[in-house]
């Protein structure tokens, strides 16, 4: 065991490996990408964390690959020494780092990114672990202020991690197929003894029968060693696509073109343990045995395939969350302008009409203060609950647009029936007996309503209606309150 300011690693030995594997895959002090600031990105925007970044940790440096949210030198310089790093820890220890309050913490109340800029009060970091279990640095999140941090945060974190890791793995294995490429160009016995050990399938296609196929190829086609060439039909059978003619079709047509670049098809492979995997395709012309030939290497890209998938669904997530209200679970105020502008036209096109109701409750400033926030949150989400319940309609919305108030879009809804609705849940809030002590107009909470209803024209705007409502609520409120009025 051997120590460095403090930090116990567990072995020079697995120093050393780590650093070779780390040095091996030629991106430290390589130029920002936006592969990787897209993961930043999206982690600063989930955690809501000002500062989030890759780091790698050399022997003596901590280097950003992405960064997001520094400033000044640490920016200028992606980096600063490795003794002050905090990620140093999760690599001598093998395991992710939380640290909820530095300034609390014995370790890091000291140090120097603490003390001065970037003045850290929260750190979360989640080892880049490699195949070989070699932790190359972290993906690490950062605030100024102290944070609490669940165990649930923690694991979506490492799963990021994760992804960063798949992400520089994708990248060496780019740098190496075009390596692999530039080689295949000079000759072909060369190619030959670069694909042997390729983990992709690499087929050459020449004379209509495959009659070169790598390791890999004849592992996963359980074909036998040196027999080429391989029955066309009989690997065929394994390449199948709902959306793509099967891959004999392309090759023979393929290689009459003349100067063709390279081809590339996403097929679905069906593997002897009967599951599908997700391959890219690309099909080269190249000269094999003096012969023009066309070579096929299939790389399974199910793993990135599965990755595309959950950012899609974080992203969706994501986009949710910024569309709800965080009290009551239903649209806020931007999803609302956003569907008021989009149903308004709808109905302008179809002709139909259009009603507006606009909700307020009453006194609810007393009622805060006399019960205090908790309490009045608690209203508002039974308020809120009420009124969405109150609609059955897919095409009714419900949002809340300000403090304690609240706006229903009902498409396709005459005044009549309007002001009927209304009535339904003015009367289903005081129902709900909630306390109000300190109303002027009742010992209970109550709401007052506005309606205005229209057949939209290009000549009123959206917020010009919306308007109409709040006028016809302002007249709620001038009557007593804890009724419904209409704008005519």
């Amino acid at each position: 065991m051997e120590t460095n300011n403090g930090v116990v690693f567990y072995s020079e030995d697995d120093e050393t490996n780590r650093l070779q594997e780390l040095y091996s895959l030629d991106i430290l002090f390589s130029e920002p990408e936006k592969s990787f600031d897209r993961i930043t990105e999206m982690v600063s925007k989930i955690f809501r964390m000002p500062v989030v970044l890759i780091s790698l940790i050399t022997s003596d440096r901590q280097w950003f690959k992405s960064c997001i949210g520094l400033s000044g030198q640490l920016l200028s310089e992606r980096g600063s020494e490795r003794e002050a790093s905090f990620c140093q820890y999760v690599i001598a220890h093998k395991e992710a780092l939380i640290v909820h309050d530095t300034r609390l913490d014995e370790r890091f109340s000291h140090n120097r990114l603490v003390v001065h800029e970037p003045h850290i009060r929260f750190y979360a970091g989640a080892p880049l672990r490699t195949n070989t279990s070699n932790i190359l640095g972290t993906l690490c999140v950062i605030d100024s202020e102290p944070r609490v941090f669940e165990q649930s945060d923690m694991d979506l974190l490492q799963q990021f991690a994760d992804i960063v890791m798949d992400e520089i793995e994708y990248r060496e294995e780019i740098i190496q197929r075009r390596l692999a490429e530039e080689q295949l160009r000079f000759s072909e016995e060369r190619y030959k003894n670069l694909v042997e050990l390729s983990p992709d399938l690499i087929l050459v296609f020449q004379n209509d029968e495959f009659v070169y196929a790598n390791p890999a190829s004849t592992r996963m086609f359980s074909l036998p060693d040196n027999s080429a060439p391989y029955d066309a039909e009989y690997l065929n059978s394994f390449l199948s696509s709902e959306h793509n003619d099967p891959l004999l079709k392309y090759l023979p047509r393929y290689l009459t073109r003349d100067q063709p670049g390279p081809l590339r098809l996403e097929y679905v492979l069906a593997a002897d343990n009967h599951t599908d995997l997700d391959m890219m395709i690309t099909i080269t012309k190249i000269k094999f045995n003096a012969e023009e030939a066309a070579m096929v290497v299939a790389r399974d890209i199910t793993y990135q395939k599965q990755a595309e998938r959950m950012v899609r669904e974080m992203n969706q997530k994501l986009k949710e969350i910024s569309l709800k209200d965080g009290l009551t679970d239903i649209p806020n105020r931007r999803w609302m302008d956003e569907y008021l502008g989009s149903a308004w036209k709808r109905a302008e096109q179809s002709k139909s009409v259009f009603s507006i109701l606009l909700i307020d409750i009453d006194f609810f400033k007393l009622y805060n203060d006399a019960y205090g926030h908790l309490t009045g949150d608690k209203c508002l989400i039974e308020v809120a609950t009420c009124i969405k319940n109150s609609f059955s309609r897919p095409s009714d919305f419900v949002a809340r647009y300000g403090g304690e108030e609240f706006a229903v879009f009902l498409p396709d809804t005459e005044q009549a029936e309007a002001l009927e609705l209304a009535e339904k849940i003015r009367t289903a809030v005081e129902s709900l007996n909630i306390a109000h002590s300190c109303s002027p107009i009742s010992d209970i909470v109550t709401i007052s309503l506005g309606i205005y209803s229209v057949f939209p024209t290009k000549q009123m705007s959206a917020l010009e209606a919306f308007s109409y409502a709040d006028l016809a609520l302002y007249k709620s409120k001038q009557n007593g309150r804890n009724c419904t009025s209409v704008y005519e």
